[in-house]
């Protein structure tokens, strides 16, 4: 574009100068003509000017003279041709100076009636019409030799016709004058009009001046004014081939052109306007003001340019001191420009269009748009060369280009230029550079300073554009590139070729150089992969097409990056990799990497190998990293707990940890761009040596692990052996994985030995407590992923062959008696299912915080239902058990288990259902028995059926509760001996019970209903509120039990007991009923060693008293094999006492109270006060002892009777008294002496013998005391 200006300048000032020297040419052409038609000369000159010009000549008349020896010629109606006339000429011959000069010297010529018609055969290529192609309308050699020696030339009349093309113009002249002074000084004054003939057309040209010697010599020197001003001057563009691309120009200039023999100069003041026409025929207006200054020497005209100012629609194109130099022919020229703005001149290009330059041109201007300045521009334009050279050097300062065709937008350019028209180079020196490969790369390259050469050589076909080895530096970088670009005509076949070597750098900046015809996926990966390191050096090679529509296979990239200490985060989901060090290589087919070394945590990565490879004309996939590691086993579980491998395993290693070296290989094959089905392909082998690995979840330590391992994606993990020590025992295992259709699995095989022991501290389960010894087992880990995962789980299996187990019957096992354990454990997420079996005992249970929440316990056959695991089922049939020892083993449970097996079972039990065939309860066997215990609000209730019970337990949850135990039958059975059945147990252990019994029997005995409630306290326990109901003996409230413990057990009675019919309850307990009666009350106070249930007569001590009773004594009948009291057998006492009892027998002796106290002592009764039975008619009072053991009696009775018939004396009164009165009196005498008449009526007897058969001895009459008893009956 800058060429097509400079073109248009030197055109526009050829064009000045061509008219000028045209006018000079007539006026030369003209004296030769007037000189030729010389008489003397006439002949040869016609025959010489019809030679020259190839045309008829005819002269109306030639006339000549001489002055001195100059000859003057004057021609008259000369026609040459029949274009060319004039009327009249004069002009004269300096002899002198043509033999000088060795030409034609005319020294005064004066033309009058001058016509020429000149005629436009091709377009710029004008014709004398008449004349031939090759003839010359003059020989301006002449014209100049003759100007210093001419004193007068006079013009008038001159009209040359322009016959052109497109249009037809004509040229005139008055009084053009050429006077010589007598000083040697010559004055010219030449006025010229052209118009075209349509009048479109108009201009004058005034040329002024003086001037004095020769212009071929250096004494030339002069002084001139030419004043220029036209119209419509578009029309006349034929006449110096000047681009005819405007409209509407118009002129108006001034020239003082100033010539000597030091100096000669032009200074010129030139306004043109114009309309600049377009494609489209739209107008855009232009206008330029120059003032210039032109000084001419020998062989060049020297320019200098105060100030040109260029405007196009508005917007000033500004050129300041220009300074040049223009060839003497023209045709060399040469100037300095000081200060050029870019920004003007493109936006000046862009606004004329395509009136200046091909679309091509402007899209590359528009596309470049150019800022900043070009300072101190030389150019230099040769147009006699074949290809009229130019050549341009300049100072580029702060420019901007944008990127066109592959070429980097750069910013911040300074540097020298120097181009010509097929070649050029920038030398660039300059800091804070910018380069922006638009096309080719996402970023800008900043550099802080940039050296270097750029060259291009453009040809008729190829524009090549390269560069020297330039240098780059950036905040350390260090930097050196080369780059090559090939634009033949065909943007299709642009090539590019930039190699560039980079040193010491942040890899986090070395993004920038990655092209973008790189995988975008690849980039993006870079871009967040990488977080820190350094490249110590790189290199990068673009080669290939430069245009877009270029396949990519056309375009290529070939870089290495040798780095280190990089960091870099591969996957969001594995751990980085540190301290990376290694030689990368990327290229259009991906990413290379051979024998590098980084770390995983602070694991070591030896020999390392990354591969990303770039399908052609598809997405980078994957990340393969492949490796040999050396670390530690704790690293290689932090990789299985904070990897996708953990979900894989379905987390089970979340609270694993290992000590120990490990060492292997590793593969990663990471998608870049994670989707949902991608997987990360994972291939990890590695080897281990006497390594620990625990399970902190499990607490378990597997020590002195050696084997090797290998996790494969497709194969999963695996280990064909392996061995190690856990709990001090060696054991051997294998790892497989089972790859299904619908689900996969990963199983651990495990055998070995375990001692019970170390089960129970590892476990913390009670129940082991009671295991003891060693033996082999087996056992699988099975870990489920994939899809339709399951939980994971643990099966055990062994003989227990070599272990005691201490379980109540019929659990329990000797260590030689083998007995097959099942186990398996299905983790949950917050508990675990588990199923195990051992025995007749098997149990489907649910877990959770360690605490049974739902499943089946079940003793016997296998059961078949579902289980259901909303609550805790206990099924099934057990041969015997022993409460106690049940009891005892819960306790123990309790004793040394943080978990409380009751709240276990409160919590999430249903229903408790179990056959016992023999249940021993405190010694108290239980056939056949049935037990329910279910779920209350608040309490547990049991129900326990069989023969000999019956009834509901409740036990609350609340400890400080009462249970309460309602029993509708119960049966102790009968048997031999002193038995104690709450020997064993501890009374302040016991519950608080509220107890009540519907029917007790012993044997086939019943013994009627009980109630009492049991509170135990820390001295024992009390049975308070005892109630009961025996054989027509009742225990009435506030009686009372309590028993204390103190090494030894003690308890005592004491309470109140109520007879309500003396007879039936003589019966039930089995002896004839001599005495009938009812509401008899006794009051007890007993003791005894031992517990309630130890209660024996023969060991019992305290005190009885007969509180109340009425009834009478009647004749016991012996039948129904009822034992008979004979004490109480009054029958047998009358016969004894020769009293005539016929009334008491028939009738009954009956009595309205009875009262006394008994001390008994271990089967020894005795009397501490008299026992008195009154009747209505007699009194007994008894005293003495009876000793239970050896059933015999020893005791002293009282029988007071009253005054009557029975008594001896009654009957000899009787004879001697008749008469009521008599018996009135006795009756009176009885009142009022009653203790004499007692006495008087009393006997007293001695009781011997056996409680069965008494002996009964009269002692003494008329004697109612009894012998007072000091001590005891021994």
């Amino acid at each position: 574009m800058r060429r097509e200006l400079f073109k248009y300048t030197v055109r526009s000032l050829q064009f000045g100068i061509l008219v000028f020297l045209i006018v000079a040419a007539i006026y030369v052409s003209i004296g030769r003509i007037v000189l030729s038609l010389s008489d003397v000369y006439r002949d040869d000159l016609v025959y010489w000017l019809e030679e020259r010009f190839d045309v008829d000549l005819k002269i109306a008349s030639i006339n000549g003279h001489w002055d001195y020896f100059d000859p003057e010629i004057v021609l008259n109606g000369v026609l040459l041709g029949e274009s060319t006339s004039f009327d009249h000429v004069t002009f004269q011959i300096g002899i002198l100076n043509s033999l000088i000069e060795r030409t034609v010297v005319i020294t005064s010529i004066d033309l009058r009636g001058l016509k020429i018609f000149l005629e436009e055969r091709s377009p710029g290529k004008w014709n004398i019409d008449g004349f031939p192609d090759s003839s010359k309308f003059f020989d301006p050699e002449l014209l100049l030799s003759s100007l210093p020696y001419l004193s007068t030339a006079w013009i008038d009349q001159l009209e040359v016709k322009l016959k052109g093309i497109r249009n037809d113009y004509i040229l005139s002249t008055q009084d053009l004058i050429l006077q010589s002074a007598n000083n040697g000084v010559r004055r010219v004054s030449a006025p010229l009009q052209i118009r075209s003939k349509d009048t479109k057309f108009k201009a004058s040209i005034t040329l002024l001046g003086n001037y004095s010697g020769s212009q071929k010599k250096k004494d030339f020197e002069g002084d001139f004014y030419v004043d220029i001003t036209g119209t419509g001057l578009e029309h006349a563009s034929y006449l110096t081939e000047i681009n005819r691309r405007f409209a509407n120009i118009s002129i108006d200039s001034q020239f003082w052109i100033s010539l000597n023999r030091e100096d000669k100069g032009i200074v010129s003041s030139i306004d043109i306007e114009a309309s600049l026409l377009g494609s489209d025929a739209e107008k855009l207006a232009v206008a330029g003001d120059f003032a210039l200054d032109l000084k001419v020497s020998e062989d060049q005209f020297k320019i200098s340019g105060n100030e040109i100012n260029i405007e196009v629609d508005d917007k000033a194109f500004i050129i300041k001191d220009l300074h040049g130099a223009l060839s003497s022919n023209l045709s060399q020229v040469g100037f300095m420009i000081p200060v050029l703005d870019l920004g003007q001149l493109s936006s000046s290009l862009l606004n004329l269009g395509s009136r200046v330059a091909s679309k091509k041109i402007l899209k590359a201007i528009e596309s470049i748009s150019p800022a900043g300045s070009l300072r101190e521009t030389f150019v230099y334009l040769d147009a006699e060369k074949p290809k009229s050279e130019y050549q341009l050097v300049s100072l580029l300062d702060s420019a901007e280009f944008g990127s066109y065709l592959g070429f980097p937008k750069m910013r911040n350019l300074s540097g020298l230029i120097s181009m010509n028209s097929d070649r050029g180079f920038v030398d660039i020196d300059n800091e804070d550079f910018y380069l922006n490969f638009k096309s080719h790369f996402n970023e800008v390259w900043p550099f802080d300073a940039v050296r270097g050469r750029m060259l291009y050589q453009n040809d008729a076909e190829v524009l090549r554009i390269s560069s020297g080895l330039v240098e780059f530096s950036h905040e350390g970088l260090k930097a050196f590139g080369k780059v090559k670009l090939n634009l033949p005509r065909d943007e299709g076949d642009h090539t590019w070729a930039l190699l560039m070597s980079v040193h010491e750098s942040k890899l986090l900046e070395s993004n920038r150089y990655l092209p973008n015809t790189l995988s975008p996926r690849l980039l993006s990966w870079l871009d967040a992969a990488v977080i820190a390191g350094e490249v110590e050096e790189s290199g990068l090679l673009f080669h290939g097409a430069l245009s877009k529509n270029s396949p990519k296979i056309n375009k290529i990239f070939e870089s290495y990056f040798r780095l280190r200490d990089v960091d870099l985060r591969y996957h969001p989901e594995w751990p980085e990799l540190s301290d990376l060090n290694a030689l990368f290589y990327i290229n259009n087919a991906g990413v290379f990497s051979n024998n590098g070394n980084a770390k995983i945590h602070d694991s070591n990565l030896e020999n390392a190998k990354v591969n990303i490879r770039i399908p052609y004309g598809k997405e980078a996939k994957n990340f393969v990293l492949s490796a040999d590691i050396k670390g530690s086993l704790f690293d290689g579980v932090r990789v299985l707990n904070e990897t996708p491998i953990a979900d894989k395993i379905m987390n089970v290693s979340k609270h694993w940890s290992g000590t120990g070296k490990l060492w292997g290989t590793v593969k990663l094959e990471i998608p870049l761009v994670p989707l949902e089905d991608d997987e990360i392909y994972t291939d990890v082998s590695i080897s281990l040596a006497d390594n620990d690995f625990s399970f902190a979840d499990q607490n378990i330590t597997i020590e002195k692990i050696n084997g090797n391992f290998r996790y494969e994606s497709y194969s999963g993990l695996n280990s064909s052996r392996f061995t190690g020590n856990l709990f001090g025992e060696e054991i051997f295992g294998s790892i497989t994985t089972e790859l299904r259709n619908q689900s996969e699995e990963v199983l651990v095989d495990m055998e070995g030995t375990i001692d019970v022991i170390d089960l129970y501290e590892w476990s913390g389960q009670p129940i082991l407590s009671r295991f003891k010894g060693e033996s082999t087992y087996s056992a699988s880990l099975h870990i489920p992923f994939g899809n339709n995962t399951e939980g994971s789980y643990l099966e055990a299996t062994s003989n227990l062959s070599g272990i005691e187990i201490n379980l109540p019957a019929p659990f329990g096992k000797n260590e030689t008696t083998e007995r097959t354990l099942f186990y398996r454990e299905e983790f949950l997420e917050t508990g675990s299912k588990l199923n195990f079996s051992l025995g007749e005992l098997s149990a489907s249970l649910l877990t959770d915080n360690a605490l049974v929440t739902g499943g089946r316990l079940h003793v016997g056959p296998t059961e078949n239902s579902e289980v259901s695991y909303d609550s805790l089922v206990v099924t099934g049939i057990l041969e015997q058990a022993d409460y106690e020892d049940w009891h005892q083993f819960f306790l123990d449970m309790e004793n040394i288990s943080d978990q409380s097996l009751k709240s276990m079972f409160r919590d999430n039990s249903q229903l408790i259902s179990l056959d016992i065939d023999c249940l021993n309860l405190y010694s108290l066997p239980l056939f056949g028995i049935k037990a329910n215990v279910k779920r209350l609000s608040g309490a547990w209730s049991a129900f326990l059926v069989n023969e000999d019970l019956s009834g509901e337990i409740i036990i609350p949850d609340d400890g400080e509760a009462s249970v309460v135990v309602n029993l509708d039958r119960l049966r102790f059975p009968r048997a031999g001996g002193a038995t104690n059945p709450l020997g064993n147990l501890l009374p302040q252990e016991l519950a608080g019970t509220k107890f009540t019994i519907k029917e007790l029997f012993y044997g086939d005995e019943e013994f009627g209903r009980w109630s009492f409630e049991l509170r135990p306290d820390e001295t024992g326990l009390s049975l308070i509120d005892l109630k009961g109901r025996v054989k027509g003996v009742s225990l009435t409230e506030g009686s009372r039990i309590d028993w204390t413990y103190d090494k030894q057990s003690a308890s005592s009675f004491e309470g109140n007991i109520w007879i309500e019919d003396l007879g039936i309850a003589l019966e039930k307990w089995g002896y004839a009923s001599s005495v009938e009666g009812s509401n008899f009350n006794l009051s007890a106070s007993l003791v005894w060693d031992g517990s309630p249930a130890a209660i024996d007569m023969a060991v019992a001590e305290g005190q009885i008293k007969l509180l109340n009773g009425k009834g009478r004594f009647v004749q016991a009948d012996p039948g129904a094999a009822l034992k008979l009291l004979g004490v109480f057998d009054f029958a047998q006492i009358g016969r004894r006492l020769s009293f005539d009892f016929s009334d008491v027998v028939q009738k009954g002796w009956s009595f309205h109270g009875i009262q006394g106290s008994l001390d008994y002592k271990k089967g020894k009764m005795s009397i501490l006060e008299p026992i008195v039975i009154e009747g209505s008619s007699s009194t007994f009072k008894l005293a003495g002892s009876v000793d239970l053991n050896t059933r015999e009696l020893d005791n002293d009775m009282i029988v007071t009777l009253l005054v009557s018939r029975n008594l001896p004396w009654y009957a000899a009164y009787s004879a001697i008294a008749t008469g009521p009165l008599a018996g009135l009196g006795v009756l009176l005498a009885q009142k009022i002496l009653k203790s004499q008449i007692n006495q008087a009526s009393s006997a007293k007897y001695t009781v011997s013998g056996t409680i069965e058969s008494p002996k009964i001895e009269l002692h003494s009459l008329f004697n109612n005391s009894l012998g007072t008893r000091t001590s005891p009956i021994q």
